[in-house]
């Protein structure tokens, strides 16, 4: 349902010129070589290490929020 939704979006944002085309196709082609290693790394790393560094992802973006957020900016 969210890809329905998101590629109904997309046109319409298109139609309004509000979409760069050279920077959609480079986002969408990183898009695909990712999700591509993941799948094929996702046999070979255990899921505890994969949790282990999404936390770590999620404990960085929180602290930038926070820095943002009381230095002003």
């Amino acid at each position: 349902m969210i890809g329905v939704t998101a590629a109904a979006s997309a046109f319409l944002y298109y139609g309004r010129g509000e979409v760069r085309p050279a920077l959609t196709a480079a986002t969408v082609l990183g898009a695909l070589f990712v999700s591509a290693l993941g799948a094929a790394l996702s046999h070979r790393i255990h899921g505890r290490h994969v949790q282990k560094l999404f936390a770590v992802l999620l404990l960085t973006v929180a602290g930038q929020i926070l820095y943002r957020a009381w230095s002003g900016g």
